[in-house]
């Protein structure tokens, strides 16, 4: 009687689990890049290249603090790589996205980005404590600071052959969408669900 109850429980769980990573797995939206004469696609980043600088993107979620940006944003990873001996420049307008219906999504600062959480008190609490509750506030804000401006894109000028990596953001695009594409200058790169 005890193992066919032990039995039961198991399914029990394993059906649980399973349902949760349903559940999981529906509400993420995970995009790859696609492969065309313009776009060379390795490990899960699309690199273009041009004579005058490479662009190297990725649809990545924000893993660091704060843990919810990717509740209320997406994310790409980008690298510009400035080819030429002279001096280029970088600015927030020369990306965008769009959605599969053509939809424009224009990229959010990070300082805005920090802004929606920084002004959130309670979503830096974690602890019910009200002892423990000031300083844990206080390092988890200073630690999602430290986050967005060590880890997004810097904006701005790019010395001769030199480099500078970092997370973009567009407010959250509705999962319904099976592609999406990111435009920097005249470059495209397409992503879609797989």
């Amino acid at each position: 009687m005890f193992s066919s109850e032990l039995r039961n429980m198991n399914r029990f769980l394993l059906s649980l689990f399973l349902g949760l990573q349903l559940i999981f797995i529906g509400c993420s939206s995970v995009y790859f890049p696609v492969e065309s004469e313009q776009i060379k696609v390795q490990d899960h980043y699309a690199i273009i290249e041009t004579p005058k600088h490479s662009l190297i993107v990725s649809y990545e979620y924000w893993l660091r603090e704060p843990q919810r940006i990717t509740d209320y944003y997406t994310t790409f990873y980008v690298t510009v790589i400035n080819k030429t001996d002279e001096m280029i420049s970088v600015d927030i307008t020369d990306f965008t996205v769009l959605d599969e219906n053509n939809y424009q999504y224009d990229l959010i600062e990070p300082e805005l980005v920090l802004d929606l959480f920084s002004d959130n008190e309670f979503y830096f609490m974690r602890e019910p404590s009200l002892l423990d509750q000031s300083d844990d506030m206080f390092s988890r804000r200073i630690e999602a600071q430290s986050n967005i401006a060590r880890y997004s894109f810097s904006f701005g000028k790019i010395v001769s052959h030199a480099q500078k990596s970092g997370y973009i953001f567009v407010n959250k695009i509705p999962a319904a969408n099976r592609k999406i594409k990111l435009i920097y200058r005249d470059l495209e790169a397409n992503f879609e669900k797989k």
